[in-house]
């Protein structure tokens, strides 16, 4: 019993944290201009178990500017168009341990 309850408060989260593209990659062979403003990023990743499989429902939350989203049945999540700095990202599941990460857009 003990060790199945480390297996779930042990669960591993991953995430990564992708910045703005500038511009499509065939915009300039149709002449068009896109600027990226680099004031905002993205934060997108997704979410698994200690044996990789992804998880579903995991609250993840910016805190310091109160944004949040949740992750879908593939695990993965997005939060386009947060403003650029350092933040404190909360993952938490019921069933699991909650888990807070540093980033930076």
């Amino acid at each position: 019993m003990s060790k199945y309850l480390y297996l779930i408060t042990a669960a591993l989260v991953v995430f990564t944290v992708q910045g703005l593209r500038a511009t499509p990659a065939d915009a300039e062979s149709r002449g068009e201009t896109v600027l990226a403003d680099s004031r905002f990023g993205e934060l997108s990743g997704r979410v698994t178990d200690a044996a990789g499989a992804p998880l579903a429902d995991v609250s993840v939350f910016v805190i310091e500017i109160s944004r949040g989203t949740v992750s879908g049945a593939d695990g993965r999540y997005s939060l386009p168009r947060l403003p650029a700095g350092a933040y404190r990202v909360s993952f938490s599941r019921t069933g699991y341990a909650p888990e807070v990460r540093r980033v930076e857009i």
